[in-house]
C-alpha cells in the first residue's frame, strides 16, 4: 500500500522488477473517506439470553455517530478498529444500524461492510454500532472508537506521474507515458500533488482522504493482478479569505446574546423622551466604552 499526504508536496516511488518490462504507473482515486467521530456511547447489561457458559453475563457498548449528507451519495460505512474481523475478534461481535431523521432503520452492516455500497438521499442521519463483551472496561475502551464512511467519486481522480522531481515540482507536460524498467534496478517514479480545484470539486463533506488504486504494469494482464491500494492524504486548516484577511471568529451564546440585548437598547433610544433616551444612552455607553 501506498500512502501520500498532499502536505509533502511531491511523492517518490522506487519501483523494482524481477524481469525487464515496460512500465506505465497509474493512480486511479476512488473513494472520498469521511472520519465520524462518536457523539456518545452507552454502556449496559444484556438479557438473561446474553449468558455463556461458567454463567458470565454479557455486556454491550452502543456508541452513536451523526452524518450529513448534502447531497445523494453512494457509500458504504465500516468500523476499522475491528473490520474484517470476525473470529478472531476480542469482542463477541460487531454490528452497526443506519436510520434516518424519522428513525427509521435504512442499512446496517457487520464485519464486512467495507465494500458494501449504498445510496443514501440528501439528509441527516444517526448510525449506532453495538460491540459485544463480557467485561465493561474493554468495552469502555471500544468508546472512542471511530466509523469511516467511503463515497464514491462520480469519476475517479488521476494523479500526473513524473520521471523527475523537478517535472512534477513545475508540474509541466513530461507526464510519463511508459517507460522500460531495467531487471533488477530500482526506478524512481514522482507523483504531484492533486491541485486545489481537483480537491475542492471532488471531496465529499468533511473528508480527510481519497483511497483508490496503483498499478504499474502496462501489460493488460499484468494490470489486472498486481494492483496496490493508494491513499492520498488531506491536509486541513483555518479557512482564509482571498483577501488574506483572519477568518471569521466565532461567538459564544452569552457574546451573542449581550450583543443583540445592545442593538436593541440602542434602536429603542430613538423611541423614548429626551430624558429617558439619555438615560439609556448612558447605560448602553457605560456597557460598552468601545
Amino acid at each position: 500500500a501506498h500512502v501520500m499526504h498532499s502536505s509533502n508536496g511531491v511523492h517518490r516511488i522506487d519501483v523494482t522488477s524481477l524481469l525487464s518490462e515496460e512500465c506505465q504507473p497509474t493512480v486511479s482515486l476512488k473513494q472520498s473517506v469521511m472520519v465520524l467521530k462518536p457523539v456518545e456511547s452507552k454502556i449496559s447489561t444484556l438479557t438473561k439470553r446474553d449468558i455463556i457458559p461458567n454463567q458470565r453475563q454479557i455486556f454491550q457498548n452502543v456508541i452513536t455517530y451523526n452524518i450529513h449528507l448534502s447531497k445523494s451519495q453512494e457509500l458504504s460505512i465500516h468500523a476499522p478498529l475491528l473490520c474484517k474481523i470476525l473470529y478472531e475478534s476480542e469482542f463477541e461481535s460487531q454490528f452497526w444500524m443506519l436510520f434516518d431523521s424519522n428513525k427509521m432503520l435504512l442499512q446496517s452492516g457487520d464485519a464486512y461492510s467495507n465494500s458494501a455500497f449504498f445510496k443514501l438521499d440528501k439528509g441527516d442521519y444517526l448510525i449506532r454500532l453495538q460491540v459485544r463483551h463480557e467485561k465493561k472496561e474493554l468495552l469502555e475502551k471500544a468508546s472512542e472508537c471511530v466509523l469511516l464512511a467511503s463515497f464514491k467519486l462520480a469519476n475517479s481522480l488521476s494523479m500526473d506521474i513524473y520521471k523527475s522531481f523537478n517535472n512534477a515540482v513545475l508540474s509541466n507536460n513530461k507526464k510519463i507515458s511508459s517507460v522500460i524498467l531495467p531487471a533488477d534496478i530500482a526506478k524512481p517514479f514522482y507523483v504531484a500533488p492533486l491541485p486545489n480545484e481537483k480537491i475542492t470539486k471532488n471531496i465529499v463533506g468533511q473528508s480527510s482522504w481519497f483511497e483508490g488504486q496503483i498499478v504499474f504494469a502496462k501489460d493488460e494482464l499484468g494490470r489486472k493482478v498486481d494492483i496496490h491500494n493508494f491513499t492520498y492524504i488531506l491536509s486541513e486548516g483555518p479557512a482564509v479569505k482571498k483577501n488574506g484577511s483572519s477568518p471569521k471568529e466565532t461567538k459564544t451564546k452569552m457574546e451573542e446574546y449581550k450583543e443583540g440585548v445592545r442593538n436593541f437598547k440602542s434602536d429603542f433610544i430613538a423611541k423614548l423622551e429626551p430624558e429617558d433616551a439619555e438615560s439609556l444612552y448612558k447605560e448602553v455607553l457605560a456597557a460598552n466604552p468601545n
